[in-house]
């Protein structure tokens, strides 16, 4: 069973590793079905996300170019902006110590006075 992966809608041969028990002859490479269903095919699989009508319509409805369109959902930027989220949730924020204040008291219309 070929296996590919998707690189921006153009289908690739996944990497194999394969030993043949016989001979311990140890193949490293592309997928050798996927090659081959590759060139069955004529060259390539798949289309590419510029030319999808989806992604055509969807960036002129925001009035963006494809290319703009195609970075808001790019897995990288995604995966960029969610390290970045989580390093400034970790960051650690120093509050100056303003010392000790006096105790209130509510006077009973809302208002609060200080304790002495």
């Amino acid at each position: 069973m070929p296996s590919f992966v998707s690189v921006k809608g153009q289908w690739e041969p996944k990497q194999e590793k394969w030993v043949n028990p016989k001979t311990a002859e140890i193949y490293e490479g592309p997928d050798r079905s996927a090659v081959q269903a590759i060139e069955e095919n004529g060259g390539s699989i798949g289309t590419d996300v510029k030319k999808l009508s989806e992604n055509i319509i969807l960036a002129r409805q925001m009035g963006m170019t494809v290319d703009q369109y195609l970075q808001l959902s790019d897995p990288e930027a995604i995966e960029a902006d969610e390290k970045r989220i989580i390093e400034a949730k970790k960051e650690v924020v120093n509050h100056l110590d303003t010392g000790k204040r006096k105790p209130t008291a509510s006077n009973g219309n809302g208002a609060f006075k200080e304790l002495k």
